[in-house]
């Protein structure tokens, strides 16, 4: 998280503005991070009964 000094970083809000502003700001962070994780998944392996 970095600190916003803009201008509209810095304006009040009223508590319901302010609880949907952060939402929005949190929801928008995670979905970066979300994005930038890599798969944990491991590649499909060939069943040993299968032959070529």
């Amino acid at each position: 998280m970095r600190d916003d000094h803009s201008e509209t970083g810095l304006q009040g809000v009223c508590g319901p503005c302010h609880d949907q502003k952060s939402a929005h700001e949190g929801a928008a962070a995670a979905k970066l991070k979300a994005e930038a994780q890599p798969t944990r998944k491991r590649p499909a392996e060939r069943h040993p009964g299968i032959q070529e």
